[in-house]
């Protein structure tokens, strides 16, 4: 983290001494070209910020998680999908038939409902990301928690194409560690997850 963080201000030190000089340089000439230089420099300004926000969602503890209201747990994982290369869509607040997020990937359409919950999650989420797949015609279903999941609604999960992220899961996301096993299992064609238990 010490090294984002002086990387960072060495990046903004460069732009603000690059700017400086080209300042020095366009002053005497064409407008027009000091013009497009601010515009390009606003630009990157807006890029940087940017990345410091991805940096800084990225890198969320799960306390800070606990305390997000639901609405802002589906943004945070919209961010970490988008990182993980999917391409993800929140779907209405209401009336969303038991999807909060849209994952597409590889021609797979994935059904994401993020539980935010302080409780065990029952077998309603699973249900509700169950009627969701039908709906959003997606090949698999996944229901996300900062909890744990009952049995029975591991049970559910286990006959219907539907992957479960836990606590646990969440904190390895959350810690940076490689998700690469948890990626390929949400990629893995629908009848493979079902042999595979």
């Amino acid at each position: 983290m010490k090294y984002y963080i002086k990387r960072t201000v060495f990046t903004i030190a460069e732009a603000l001494v690059l700017t400086f000089l080209l300042f020095l340089f366009f002053r005497n000439y064409n407008p027009v070209y000091l013009f497009v230089f601010v515009l390009i420099l606003l630009l990157f300004l807006r890029w940087l910020f940017h990345k410091l926000i991805l940096w800084k969602v990225l890198h969320f503890s799960i306390h800070r998680i606990d305390k997000m209201t639901g609405q802002e747990f589906e943004e945070f994982l919209k961010i970490h999908f988008e990182h993980m290369g999917f391409l993800a869509k929140t779907t209405k607040t209401s009336n969303d038939y038991g999807a909060d997020l849209i994952l597409q990937k590889k021609n797979l359409t994935i059904a994401v409902q993020a539980k935010r919950y302080q409780a065990n999650i029952g077998v309603k989420a699973v249900q509700e990301v169950i009627g969701s797949m039908a709906y959003y015609q997606a090949q698999k279903g996944l229901v996300v928690t900062n909890s744990t999941f009952t049995r029975n609604a591991e049970a559910l999960a286990l006959a219907n194409n539907v992957i479960l992220w836990d606590r646990d899961v969440l904190v390895r996301l959350l810690s940076g560690e490689p998700m690469t096993g948890y990626i390929n299992e949400l990629l893995e064609p629908p009848e493979k997850l079902l042999r595979n238990y």
